[in-house]
């Protein structure tokens, strides 16, 4: 990355010449065509909602522009808000600790470190900027002001949307991809409500191209053996909802990346709650720390902690009366709450659904597994379930 230059573009600049001709065109356009082309702006960066911020942005552009014609001190902008820091000018990017986009954001729309009402003024830029639903709003809750600490918390809770002013002026000066916004099923699903800001917690889903029904305790009967119906022979990403009795919507998330050097699969998880607004508690161990105990007794499904007792979270093959949460231990996970109080406790699961997150080649071979195993237990033949699985290259969770 990067450009000498040849053709009087800045020197040393962190964009490449074909990125420095696309912002040539747009400077031109900007500040010396009619003294200013206010609808070619207004196009580039226009953001539902947010009028005023074009007038940021222009202020932000001039306060590094020393004259009108100043190309230089444009792109010095631009690097800046894109990348936190310039070398156009220079002989080394700068080595400082750059700020954060959402540092950089707020200073481009002036607002001081400490003024009340920042965390709302930022969250509802940002998910104009994302496109993405107001509404979303009553459950993404920084709890401070502070905009250092402002950008933590999107950086912990929701790395997507972390970045989203960076990728935006990518997009709309540069040309670059926007991000692939998933199809989500309108279908009422507990899936359907949670999936909104689950996608803002991990740019994982920013490349899901489908979700597969696995299980719904609302079409059959709540039980355990439906979870393990559902994730029997299913070899790629998993997702676990559950609704408490007292409305709570909790679940988990398990990625599965297939290596194939190894011919094993990488695994990652974290868990999420709505007790308070919306929380995700990523994995801080590495390796696998969801379990599935079908041998022997207490039989459940674990994230973290390695036992039932000491999970974060465990649903219990006796789901009425023995599924619970640990709240008070992290379990390999970053600290947080799936619940609204800080308690251990059992929980009384109401609903459960079951997603698989895979390609549609994941889907064909969990009915190819499942075919298989009716047809060798039709037949009278002993059905080795783990030969077949080494066979879908799957491994137990």
């Amino acid at each position: 990355m990067g450009c000498q230059c040849s053709r009087n573009y800045p020197e040393n600049s962190l964009f490449s010449e074909s990125q420095l001709a696309r912002l040539r065109d747009h400077f031109d356009h900007f500040y010396l065509y009619n003294a200013t082309d206010r609808d070619r702006f207004h196009t580039v960066f226009y953001v539902k909602n947010h009028r005023t911020f074009e007038n940021y942005l222009d202020k932000f552009f001039k306060k590094y522009m020393k004259w009108p014609e100043d190309f230089v001190g444009f792109v010095r902008a631009i690097e800046i808000l894109v990348y936190g820091q310039t070398s156009v000018g220079r002989e080394s990017v700068d080595t400082t600790t750059p700020k954060g986009s959402i540092e950089r954001l707020a200073d481009v729309i002036q607002l001081k470190t400490d003024t009340k009402h920042n965390s709302a003024t930022l969250t509802k830029l940002l998910l104009a900027i994302f496109k993405g639903d107001p509404t979303l709003i009553e459950k993404i809750r920084p709890q401070s002001d502070n905009i250092a600490e402002i950008q933590e918390y999107f950086h912990k809770q929701f790395p997507v949307i972390e970045n989203v002013f960076p990728d935006f002026l990518k997009q709309r000066l540069l040309g670059a991809k926007k991000y692939y916004v998933p199809h989500i099923p309108a279908l009422n699903t507990l899936l359907s409500k949670a999936l909104p800001f689950i996608y803002l917690s991990s740019s994982v889903f920013t490349h899901l191209l489908e979700f597969h029904c696995l299980y719904l305790s609302r079409d059959s009967i709540l039980s355990f053996k439906g979870i393990e119906d559902g994730l029997e022979g299913y070899p790629s990403s998993l997702m676990i909802i559950i609704k408490l009795q007292d409305e709570t919507v909790i679940g988990g998330f398990v990625e599965r990346k297939y290596k194939k050097r190894k011919n094993t699969y990488e695994i990652n998880s974290f868990l999420f709650s709505f007790a308070n607004g919306y929380t995700v508690l990523r994995q801080a161990e590495k390796g696998n720390i969801v379990f599935l105990n079908l041998k022997s007794s207490p039989r459940g499904l674990g994230f973290g902690g390695g036992t039932s007792s000491e999970a974060k979270l465990w649903i219990s093959e006796d789901i009425d009366s023995d599924s619970r949460i640990t709240d008070h231990n992290n379990a390999g996970y970053t600290p947080g709450l799936l619940l609204k109080e800080n308690s251990d406790e059992n929980i009384e699961i109401i609903e459960i659904e079951l997603w698989g997150c895979g390609d549609e080649l994941a889907r064909q071979h969990q009915i190819e597994y499942k075919n298989r195993k009716m047809k060798m237990m039709h037949e009278g033949e002993k059905f080795d379930a783990f030969e077949f699985k080494s066979f879908l290259n799957e491994y137990p969770l």
